[in-house]
Order: C-alpha cells, then structure tokens, then sequence
C-alpha cells in the first residue's frame, strides 16, 4: 500500500503545489452509508480499499490534472503488483459524501480509487487504433461520434464500435439491460407456446435474458467479439456464440425458432432489410421470428420523448441506456414493412401493458439519480417509498393479456 500512495506523491502537480489529499477507506458500514446515503457505486462494497482522491479547489483544471497524474501512477503501480485497480467516477453526491468522510469545504474530489486482488484475469480490451486519435501539427481526419438516442443516426458499425469498448466499463457478464420482471414473464411465456429445437437470440450483448429461455440450444448472436465474450461471462448454461457482420454464421433451415428482445430499438433502420433476410434464410421453412420491442405509439414512447427533452438527445446525459448506444420505441407498421420486404409469409402482432412495468424501474433509476446528486442512475437493489411501492402495486395489477393500447409489443413473423 506504501508503495502505491509513494507513487502518488511523486507525480507532477501544477506550480509543484501537491495540494492532494488521499483518504484510505477500509471500514465497511462506512462503504455502505456511501452506497445508500450518497447512491456512490456498488462496486466500493465489492473493493477491500476505497481510496479517496481529493484536490484543494483554488483551481478546478489545475486539481483535475494533478490529481489526475497522481491517480495514474497509482494505477500502473497497483498493477505492476499483481493488484486490481478501478479508477471511479460515480462515487456519488459529493457534498454528501463529504459529509460523510469528513472533508474540508476547500477540497473538492476528483475521483476514487478502488483497490483488491482480481478473482480471474481478462484480456485486455480493444483500443482506439492510433490513426485514429493522432495528428501531426493540424488536426485532420476525425471521425465525429454520435451520442443520439435516435439509431436512425447511426450506422450499424458505430453502433459495434461503441458496444466493444463500452462493455468493458464493468465486469464482464454484469447485467446492465434494464427489464422488468413482468417483461420477462412475457417473453418466458411466449417461449413456452411451442417446443423447438434450438433458439438464435439477436443482439444477446449483456445476455441478462438468456438464462430465463427454455432448455434448449442457444445460439447468441452479437454485433462483436468483445460482446461475444460480455455474453458468455453473462450466461450459467452452454451456448453458441455467433458474430455478425452482414452474415450469420449459420447453414441455411437451421434455426427453428429467432427471437429479438427489446435490442430492434438499438439498430439502424437501414440494417433491417439484410438482418430480417439473414434471419429468413437460416430459419427452418416453419420456423418463426419472434421480435419484442417497446411502442412508439404508447405510454412508454410519451416517458421517452420527456426523458429526451429532460436530458437532450444525448444517451451519456440519460444514462439509462448508454451501455447499449443508442435506443428509440418503435412503430409496428415500420416493423411490419421490412419483414414483408425481406418476404415473410405472415406476421401477428400482440400488444401488452397499458401501463409500462418500466416505470417501476424508471421510478428507482431516477430515485438514484437524485441520491447520487446526478452522478449515476444504475443501481440494482430498490430503494424504498410510499411512491415507490404504490407505482410497483399499480404495475403490478395488469394482468398479462393482448392489447390495443399496449407498450410492449410483439411480432411473430413466419417464414
């Protein structure tokens, strides 16, 4: 531990003020009145060391970038010792957690260090090719980021780009999908009106439903090899991971049965007609294509658009559904239209919940949100209220049956 706080003392400061302070963090009700009164990450509880990185505020820039040398010798040290290391944003209201530690009122925190053995060791991730972060004297060709909700502004390979490094945020096999209960009792009982021999599940990614699908072959299909491997780590059961890249790697009639869960919304529009095609070609001639998506046109697609004027058109701002990329409620009918394009014989449609059961979870994602003093929406144990639980109750109250006015949608196309 010297060792690693030595290494922070030795690095560049602006003026050579090393005007850093460190709390080291060991005491576990402490990490837990961090995580519920100031909703800083789960991940402090997880980490034997927190540290605390603190600069004094007489000069944000100057703090942000001295404290930040300081944080990244500490890093390569820790690992260079065989030691795990996480560099942590979402360490929750800082006024609160100030409170909580005891901090000065000049001192501001810049981040927290989590520090602990790693269980098992992972390949590194894939980096930004060098082309594309370098430039010789004049900035040059760049390559402009989206960051839009809306998958109509973004192509099918951003939209894998920014899945392969956003996966590896966390620890791989982490649920980040953000499903209720009552959805996935949905998709579970639609699965069980038939038996079939194996199931291609479209865009698995963090692979939270693959487990609640009926014993059969799994194939997973994703959009990269990085979210191939987020997947596995994701399942307890065996399956077949697939890669697409405007082909699935499959023989053609060998698929009874494709399913698409709540991942349409997160596709460009113009990759439809290819997908549905692939999919049509490896299907058996009585299989079916099943896609669940949530409605445009509904109670659910109201919520997104305020989320939208909320937080702007900017998934990072939201955070609700930044792991994935982008994401958009969609119209059946557009739907509808591109898979008699790609020349299915018939599509149903059923809709259910007049009343999204994601309002429930919405309801907590914000509740962090405000706790966290907006530095985190994500967290996985509910936080408890009179609001909350008489919105869990309403919810709860819908039975599971095909409406009009429904919020979840779902298509069977058959081959």
């Amino acid at each position: 531990m010297n060792l690693i706080l030595e290494s922070a003392q030795w690095a560049p400061s602006a003026c050579n003020q090393q005007l850093w302070q460190f709390i080291i963090i060991k005491d576990n009700d402490l990490k837990i009145r961090l995580t519920t009164e100031a909703g800083a990450s789960k991940l402090i509880l997880k980490a034997p060391i927190a540290i605390a990185v603190c600069y004094h505020s007489g000069n944000i820039k100057e703090g942000i970038q001295s404290a930040s040398a300081a944080i990244e010798n500490m890093l390569l040290v820790a690992t260079s010792l065989g030691i795990g290391s996480l560099y942590l944003n979402s360490f929750g209201k800082e006024i609160k957690v100030k409170q909580i530690l005891n901090i000065p009122d000049e001192l501001f925190i810049v981040a927290f260090i989590l520090l602990g053995y790693p269980e098992k060791q992972l390949p590194p991730p894939k980096r930004r090719a060098l082309e594309e972060i370098v430039h010789q004297n004049y900035f040059s060709k760049y390559s402009k980021e989206t960051f839009s909700h809306d998958a109509n502004k973004w192509t099918l390979s951003s939209v894998r780009d920014f899945q392969e490094r956003y996966c590896r945020k966390t620890d791989l096999g982490t649920r980040m999908d953000i499903v209720n209960e009552m959805e996935i009792k949905l998709i579970q009982n639609i699965l069980s009106r038939e038996k079939y021999d194996n199931i291609l599940d479209i865009f698995s990614y963090d692979g939270s439903l693959l487990n609640n699908y009926p014993d059969m072959k799994i194939f997973s299909l994703n959009l990269g090899s990085e979210t191939s491997l987020f997947t596995t780590y994701a399942v307890n059961r065996k399956i077949e991971p697939l890669i697409y890249d405007d082909f699935i790697p499959l023989k053609d009639k060998s698929i009874s049965n494709a399913i698409c869960v709540f991942k349409l919304e997160r596709i460009p529009p113009q990759a439809y007609d290819k997908l549905f095609s692939e999919i049509k070609r490896v299907l058996e001639d009585d299989g079916r294509f099943i896609i669940v998506f949530r409605s445009r046109n509904s109670l659910y697609g109201l919520i997104h658009r305020l989320i939208k004027i909320k937080f702007d058109d900017d998934i990072r701002k939201s955070g609700i559904y930044s792991f994935f990329g982008p994401y958009s409620p969609l119209k059946s009918a557009d739907i509808i239209s591109s898979l008699k394009q790609a020349d299915f014989s018939s599509v149903s449609q059923e809709r259910f919940f007049v009343i999204p059961p994601l309002i429930d979870d919405f309801y907590q994602l914000f509740l962090h949100y405000f706790t966290s003093g907006g530095g985190a929406f994500y967290h996985r144990e509910k936080r408890k209220s009179i609001v909350g639980n008489l919105i869990h109750k309403i919810i709860r109250l819908q039975k599971e049956y095909n409406t009009k006015f429904g919020s979840v949608i779902v298509l069977t196309a058959k081959k």
